[in-house]
């Protein structure tokens, strides 16, 4: 699981780092080319904190609801209207209104009113203007009837402590007049008006009492400015703050486009998907290989120490393998689907393998559409299977390759347009029963699934039938659809291979290169002669 997970992350590490490096680039361009911005606060406190030493905690509530209620007068259209036509702002309510925040505190009942713009001496005056008209819309503008009310009890009150001054003062006069009057009338009558004035300097009292409570109860609802707007500052735009965001929502958007990509794949990546898909064992995975010297030479011979070597001699194993579980193979039709090199390589290296076991190995290119045999042993192109297949008469003489002792190769010959009609001719079947005679297993290649009917046939007269898919350039789907077909013909199969595999151990990080081989690439023997294609009774 962990190296599917790190074979993803290579796959895709150019668009895991495009994406975000793109949407750095591209915030980063954008935001330095916007224009400086300013901003400044003018900050005010609402309620009772303002006059009243020591509000109830019923007044903070209400004081706290109060802020909320002021913070909505700016964002209504009235308001700022007001405010255009008082500043003289071109500029309209909505975008008035973009230009102004406002931040509320209720643990410290402080309203903060911020104003963001290019102007520096414009956003200073709207931010005035803004707590100016708040104050105003408040019982402290002085404006309201709650406000005249208070003004009201504020000068009763200002005429009866005058009125208290006075009748203290005529307390006064009446006591010292008193300590120096003999007469007894004279005296009584001074008593009777010193405890009027008493009495009336006590319900004066009483009455500032209950005005002063009047004016205390009424500070719930207030608002004065603390600090008006007079610093302006320049808005840090925190270019590199906003890249890095980009980048991190770069790269979140191409883990979810590769996540999403690879749940919706339907291509064949591991040899589980091969299972999965093809409902038939898995005979192995060859690794990724390259061959920089000579594009045309076989892997097993070119570097037979190599990874993928070890893989296709664990291919032919368990192949071999096969045969002692259940009848004897002696003919096996190798195939790919999609990519007709593919078969042909897996054959070619197989053929050599086996037959460094000491087994006769019969090697048959039957893709007369495609052939790639004939270029990796560097048989004559004149002669091979269409001979045959076209002249009854024509010498069976599959060719020996000198360098891999028991192995013989019989290539496809000159291209035919008649593939079909030749490949399932009776003539085919009869050489096919032959050869198992004659050797200890036959290996044919034929034309990839689904492009051409020719394998169909070909394998329901076979014993054994090994499909080869690539990593990454096959549909799940076409190889179970492929395998589905085979069956329903009544070719047996023996197994899947997955070439160029990304789990087969000791797989190369160069990429396997294969030239698509041509028969004029082929050298010509000089006495070789071609031979017709008569029609073949069937």
């Amino acid at each position: 699981m962990e190296r599917r997970f790190f074979r993803l992350i290579g796959r895709w590490s150019w668009l895991l780092m495009l994406m975000p490096l793109l949407a750095a680039t591209v915030t980063y361009h954008i935001t330095s080319r916007q224009p400086v911005l300013y901003e400044t606060t003018t900050r005010l406190i609402v309620g009772p904190g303002i006059d009243n030493p020591s509000p109830d905690l019923n007044d903070l509530r209400a004081g706290a609801q109060l802020m909320e209620t002021y913070a909505e007068l700016p964002r209504t259209r009235p308001f700022l209207t007001g405010i255009i036509e008082q500043l003289d702002l071109d500029l309209t309510p909505a975008e008035l209104s973009k230009m102004i925040g406002l931040l509320t505190n209720e643990e410290t009942q402080i309203l903060n009113v911020t104003v963001t713009g290019q102007d520096p001496n414009q956003i200073a005056s709207i931010a005035n203007a803004v707590a100016g008209e708040l104050v105003l819309a408040s019982p402290s503008g002085g404006v309201t009837p709650a406000a005249r009310l208070k003004a009201q009890i504020g000068h009763q009150a200002t005429v009866l402590e005058e009125s208290v001054e006075q009748t203290e003062a005529n307390v006064n006069t009446f006591i010292e007049t008193l300590e120096t009057t003999t007469d007894t009338e004279a005296r009584r009558e001074l008593i009777d008006r010193l405890t009027e004035e008493r009495t009336r300097l006590a319900d004066t009292h009483r009455t500032l009492a209950v005005l002063y409570q009047n004016i205390q109860e009424a500070t719930t609802n207030q608002m004065r400015i603390i600090e008006p707007a007079v610093e302006v500052k320049k808005v840090d735009s925190e270019l590199l703050v906003q890249a890095i965001i980009a980048a991190a929502a770069g790269l979140g958007l191409s883990l979810m486009v590769v996540a999403a990509f690879e749940y919706f794949s339907n291509t064949v990546e591991t040899a589980e998907d091969l299972v999965r898909a093809g409902s038939a064992p898995v005979l192995g995975a060859i690794a990724r290989y390259s061959l920089a010297d000579d594009d045309n030479a076989l892997v097993v011979r070119a570097r037979p120490d190599s990874q993928a070597v070890q893989n296709f001699r664990a291919v032919g194993a368990r192949l071999l393998f096969s045969d002692k579980v259940e009848r004897p193979s002696s003919s096996v039709l190798i195939i790919s689907v999609m990519s007709d090199e593919e078969a042909g390589v897996v054959a070619a290296n197989l053929a050599v393998i086996l037959a460094q076991t000491g087994q006769r190995i019969l090697l048959i290119d039957a893709d007369l559409h495609r052939p790639v045999i004939g270029g990796f042993f560097h048989t004559p192109r004149t002669y091979g299977l269409t001979t045959i297949l076209n002249n009854p008469e024509a010498p069976v003489r599959p060719v020996a390759i000198e360098w891999a002792s028991g192995l013989s190769v019989l290539p496809s010959g000159p291209i035919t347009v008649n593939a079909f009609g030749l490949l399932a001719s009776l003539r085919m079947v009869q050489l096919l029963r032959d050869f198992e005679q004659q050797f200890d297993l036959v290996l044919v290649t034929a034309p990839s699934l689904p492009a051409y009917a020719d394998s169909f046939f070909l394998g329901s007269q076979v014993d054994r039938v090994m499909i080869v898919a690539r990593h990454g350039q096959v549909r799940r789907d076409t190889v179970q659809k492929a395998v589905e077909n085979l069956r329903t013909v009544g070719a047996q199969i023996l197994g899947l291979v997955l070439t160029h595999s990304f789990d087969a151990p000791g797989q190369e990080l160069r990429p396997f290169r294969f030239r698509r081989f041509r028969k004029k690439e082929w050298p010509v023997v000089a006495d070789a002669e071609p031979v017709g294609e008569p029609v073949v009774p069937l």
